[in-house]
């Protein structure tokens, strides 16, 4: 929990430890910082017009790391660690959680590929990218980072867009505009997934208008 990954996490123990998600006081995110070296600065806190911090970066990541920061904090409490949002307890459950998102990834990147492969070659083709990418690396060393999460709402994207155009169901609809939106609370950029589900299957000026018909 350092650097940019606290950036992110801030906002939880803000919230839920010191009951103050306006950052009204930030001293206890410094004598954090100082005693466990966490960052040379504070880069991810920002100031609104009133001179006052806020926070830097989007909730997004915040949110995937709620419920492994709450496991965190119960067994902090009731195995007598600092519940302070950075002992033990609370690392292993993020480092837990990035594992999760790590291998639910996997498995919808693996039901995507077995629409168009062959079970066989599907599992040669999940080695190849898993270990000819940079995987590896966002599972050992940055695996809270917000790679791993972003691979798993892009691959959840991804597969509701082949379902809708096959089913036509809502709940595709839904899936890909609440992926596409905790996306943009991650990292805004990731507002350019969206041209996935509006231009899959374009490929001419007819197929377009058709596409535009269709939505």
């Amino acid at each position: 929990i350092s650097w940019d990954v606290l950036g992110y996490y801030t906002y939880l123990p803000a919230t839920l430890i010191h009951d103050d998600f306006l950052l009204e006081d930030i001293s206890w995110l410094k004598k954090e910082v100082a005693e466990r070296d966490l960052t040379g600065t504070l880069y991810f806190i920002s100031e609104n017009k009133e001179g006052k911090p806020m926070y830097f970066f989007m909730m997004g990541m915040a949110l995937f790391f709620l419920p492994w920061f709450l496991i965190g904090h119960a067994i902090a409490l009731g195995f007598d660690f600092p519940p302070n949002g950075f002992s033990p307890p609370y690392v292993y459950a993020l480092v837990t959680g990035a594992l999760f998102y790590t291998l639910a990834g996997a498995y919808v990147l693996r039901e995507i590929l077995k629409k168009f492969f062959k079970d066989q070659l599907v599992a040669l083709l999940l080695v190849i990218i898993y270990l000819g990418t940079n995987t590896v690396h966002h599972l050992i060393a940055k695996n809270v980072d917000t790679v791993n999460v972003l691979f798993l709402l892009s691959a959840i994207v991804i597969w509701n867009t082949l379902k809708w155009h096959e089913t036509f169901k809502a709940k595709n609809l839904f899936a890909i505009g609440v992926s596409i939106g905790l996306m943009i609370l991650v990292k805004p950029s990731e507002i350019l997934i969206g041209l996935f589900p509006l231009l899959y299957g374009v490929t001419s000026i007819r197929s377009l208008k058709e596409k535009a018909s269709l939505i």
